[in-house]
């Protein structure tokens, strides 16, 4: 399935997850978004951090049902004293934020990057490959194995 199919993606990283909603999010009525929310809550569950950034780029509308799931996440967050950002771009889904006053429970920022930043979790930077990596291999059986080594 596609994730665009699907309400919202999770993604588990070893000190933090994020949660992306999907624009189908948005297609859900109350009971759809309380399945969805214990859904991303049992993930939250089992995460090894408490950080979460919740990313909202792909939304251009949220409604009341995916702006209580929000406070949801946050109030289990708070529960156990995690930390929470928004990422979330200038737009519609930002001004409705504000307009509730959710941006003073928690941070909201225009990228994920940021986010990340904000619960104090460096971005992952990709691995590039390295025209050297080949001579660091190789190198290692230049050395003598342990058995060999005089001693």
């Amino acid at each position: 399935m596609d994730s665009i199919e699907s309400p919202f993606d999770f993604e588990r990283h070893p000190h933090h997850a994020v949660v992306l909603f999907n624009p189908l999010i948005n297609e859900g009525q109350w009971g759809t978004v309380i399945e969805v929310g214990h859904e991303i809550l049992v993930q939250l569950e089992n995460r090894p951090g408490q950080a979460l950034v919740v990313d909202l780029s792909r939304l251009s509308y949220i409604g009341s049902p995916q702006v209580a799931l929000l406070v949801r996440l946050w109030k289990s967050l708070k529960r156990i004293q995690g930390r929470m950002c928004v990422a979330c771009p200038a737009g519609t889904v930002r001004d409705s934020l504000s307009t509730t006053g959710l941006n003073s429970l928690w941070q909201i920022v225009a990228t994920r990057d940021a986010a990340l930043a904000a619960v104090g979790v460096s971005p992952e930077l990709p691995v590039s490959p390295s025209p050297w990596n080949w001579l660091r291999i190789r190198s290692s059986w230049l050395l003598p194995s342990k058995s060999n080594r005089a001693g």
